[in-house]
């Protein structure tokens, strides 16, 4: 007759994985920003840097907002530029017409509205 205990593992499993009922999420991060063309052509007259790192912000974060709503703040720790660089691409901006902001006292700078430029659809022959 065949033992087939000599076949059985004596192994215990090492760990028990099971899930949290709490997961960490991890925070949203933009990989990719789409540029209009017309804020390509309006960014080449800017005259400073910031103004650039401040214009692919706000797209990132219009670009976030479609998903998760709220609102554009361009304050000190949301942007990463110093206040005088700031103030100066956001005027920048506004001069290019390219955002409208509000600002309510001392709070930080939030745009209210971007310039979005209606792209021309083609008609093909039927």
């Amino acid at each position: 007759m065949i033992d087939l205990n000599r076949f059985k593992t004596k192994t215990k499993p090492d760990k028990v994985y099971r899930r949290d009922s709490k997961r960490s999420k991890q925070p949203f991060k933009v990989e990719f920003v789409r540029v209009p063309i017309h804020w390509v052509k309006q960014l080449t007259q800017a005259h400073c840097l910031a103004t650039y790192k401040l214009a692919l912000h706000i797209l990132g974060e219009a670009f976030r907002q479609q998903y998760f709503g709220g609102e554009i703040i361009l304050s000190t720790d949301a942007t990463g530029l110093p206040r005088e660089a700031r103030r100066r691409a956001i005027r920048e901006l506004v001069g290019l017409k390219l955002i409208q902001v509000q600002q309510d006292g001392n709070q930080a700078v939030r745009v209210t509205k971007l310039a979005r430029v209606k792209s021309k659809r083609r008609v093909t022959p039927e």
